[in-house]
Formats: structure tokens, sequence, C-alpha cells
């Protein structure tokens, strides 16, 4: 199935939904802002793009830099508009687009100009498939970049780096991350998943209901002979070891 990815605005009205792409066998996946497309666009697989951002001049912006980046310059980009002046078209498909709309697109003009893009792209498949090759050949030498997560809030996907989570608690089948920025956020997600899921070099689990990141750390505390309590940024209270994971922790941090 092919991946497509909807950059828009929280306050959209989104006339897109997932239906609309199953009779083409794709997968759409929704994400708010310029920001988040473009890290969003960079480090993962996509099939297309749809732009469907409010103000003309961000959808503008996003768009020349999405056609101009290494990483996403082979994507077609349909884009979204809400403006009827008559140069807009001819600008932004000079700018890179493949497609152009305006708002709202019917089901079937916005389905018939993915299909069309994606038959485009099947012309090429010949061309297309060396480039994968040589893609593919050059990511073998290369070592995966990993330090981020990518987490779904609602039906929007987030990236949030290493660097960002403070600590994981448990919530039955949820889970709460601590932020550097004091934001608490709550996805749904099992401890025992991102446990699975983090590098054991960047996160520590100190308790059956917590994770914390070792970057996070400002001090251990020994508060009776096997107990200990740690101190982590931006955090007023400090989260407890329980004695299965203290004496792990002494492996890791030996006094």
């Amino acid at each position: 199935m092919i991946n497509i990815l909807i950059i828009d605005d929280p306050a959209t009205e989104n006339h897109i939904s997932q239906e609309s792409f199953l009779e083409l066998d794709l997968k759409a996946h929704f994400t708010s802002g310029k920001q988040n497309g473009l890290r969003i666009a960079r480090r993962y697989r996509l099939g297309l793009i749809i732009l469907n951002l409010e103000k003309e001049e961000d959808g503008f912006e996003l768009l020349s830099l999405l056609v101009k980046d290494p990483q996403t310059l082979c994507i077609p980009i349909v884009y979204i508009s809400s403006s009827l002046v008559f140069e807009n078209p001819r600008r932004i498909m000079n700018a890179g687009a493949d497609d152009y709309l305006i708002k709202p697109p019917s089901t079937r003009d916005l389905t018939e100009a993915v299909n069309c893009r994606l038959n485009t792209l099947e012309n090429y498949k010949e061309k297309l498939m060396q480039l994968c090759r040589e893609s593919l050949e050059a990511d073998d030498t290369r070592p995966m970049e990993e330090d981020h997560v990518l987490v779904t809030l609602g039906a929007r996907l987030h990236l949030l780096k290493y660097t960002q989570i403070i600590c994981i608690l448990a919530l039955k089948e949820y889970s709460k991350l601590r932020l550097d920025d004091g934001r608490s956020i709550v996805v749904r997600k099992s401890l025992k998943s991102w446990v699975d899921q983090l590098p054991s070099n960047n996160f520590l689990r100190i308790h059956r209901g917590s994770i914390i990141n070792v970057s996070a750390i400002e001090r251990i505390q020994k508060i009776k002979a096997r107990s200990y309590v740690v101190y982590l940024k931006t955090l007023t209270e400090p989260l407890e070891f329980s004695q299965r994971y203290a004496n792990i922790m002494r492996k890791t941090f030996p006094t």
C-alpha cells in the first residue's frame, strides 16, 4: 500500500478523509503545519504529498522547500488552494506542484488527481526502479538515523526527538510523555512497547510504570539502604526507582 501525507493546519476544515483513497489502495496520513510536514516528509518514504494549508504563502513556502530538498524532490505534490486569483495556478505549478485543485475539492477530483500523478510515475517505471535500486544500495551503506519517535495524537502524526522526551509514565494501555518544554502528551501505547522501541543507551526503565531519559538526569539520591529517587530536568517532583530496577541502576551508574 502506498503512503500519502496530507499537510494542513489544525483549524483547516478538512474535506479529505482516509476513505477517499481506499479504492486506490492508498494509506492517508495527516499532519499539521509546515514544520511537522517538512520533517516527516524528509524522513519517511512517501508516494505522494497533498498540501492543504490555509495561508497561501505558507503553502507556497512549503512547496518550495519540498521541491528543493534532495529527500523529497521526487515525491509528487498535489496543491489545494482557496485562492481564485487567475495567476495563482501557474505560479504554483511553476514552483513545482504536480497538480492544482481549488477548495473544497470533490472526492472525484481529488482521487482523479492523485491517480493521474501515480499513473504518470508508472510510465517511468524502469527509470524509477533504477533510481530506487541506487537509493537502496546507498541506504545499505549508511547507518539509519534513529534520533526520534513518531507518535499519533488524535489522527495527526507528530515527530518527537529523543532529546525532547524527559520521561514516559504508564497509564494502563496508554502512556504519558513529559517533554522538555513542560508539556505532557498522552498516546495509546504501552510502556512495554516503548521499552522495545527506545534505545537502551538513551532511556532507562526505573519502575514498572516509568521510563526516564538518561540525558535528563540531574541527580540520583539514595533515600534508604536500597531505595533511590531520581531528579529530572523540568520536573519538580522526583521519580522513585523500584527495588527491581534499582539493581539495574547501580550497574548502569556505579558509584
